[in-house]
């Protein structure tokens, strides 16, 4: 039993997993008069511990793609929406568009996947948004995604588990884009984005 002196007690709560799992591992270190002491206790249906991920890692390697392109980065004030909001004056337009980040992490049991992506819910959509998918390896050690898909609303589709978007196959281990879905992804992708962008009005009609 821990004893706490006062308020001041130094108290480290670790919290190892995405706010997406139900699973995380709760380690509390505690100072006292006495030797410092660890309690760790993990909380789970199954009393396992969920799967690392990198969801944070995932929105600012994201962010960091836009500024490399030359994107001006904003990020909401509460997480009740769109991860990020991108700016960029395009043929003498500044075009604004709403970004919602979700990375895909296979396990190192994942099957061979035909399509392979995005399904689930959405907190927020807008004509305008992008979708950006950074798509990692099994091997977490690997320094950044395989690749990222920026993709459009319109390739956004309903699903009985909320909204799918598949730009991707799996196959031996490792994501890679689908052949019609390339031209989404990395370099290509941000490119495309600008150019259909600037095609449009800054009230997002087509000219």
């Amino acid at each position: 039993m821990f004893t706490y002196r006062s308020i001041a007690d130094k108290i480290d709560i670790q919290n190892h997993q995405p706010r997406s799992f139900s699973t995380f591992l709760l380690n509390i270190k505690v100072f006292t008069n006495q030797q410092p002491c660890l309690a760790s206790r993990t909380f789970s249906k199954k009393n396992m511990p969920a799967p690392k991920t990198r969801d944070v890692f995932a929105e600012y390697y994201v962010a960091g793609l836009f500024a490399d392109a030359g994107w001006e980065i904003y990020s909401p004030h509460r997480d009740r929406g769109f991860d990020l909001i991108v700016a960029k004056k395009i043929a003498k337009k500044m075009m604004i568009l709403p970004v919602q980040v979700k990375g895909l992490y296979p396990t190192d049991s994942k099957t061979n996947k035909t399509t392979y992506g995005y399904t689930g819910k959405l907190s927020a959509l807008h004509p305008s948004m992008i979708l950006a998918l950074p798509f990692f390896y099994t091997d977490h050690s690997k320094p950044s995604p395989a690749f990222t898909a920026f993709m459009p609303f319109s390739e956004i589709r309903p699903s009985s588990r909320g909204y799918r978007c598949h730009p991707a196959i799996f196959r031996d281990g490792r994501p890679s884009p689908r052949r019609d879905f390339a031209q989404f992804c990395d370099a290509d992708g941000l490119s495309l984005l600008e150019q259909k962008t600037g095609e449009q009005d800054v009230d997002g009609n087509p000219h």
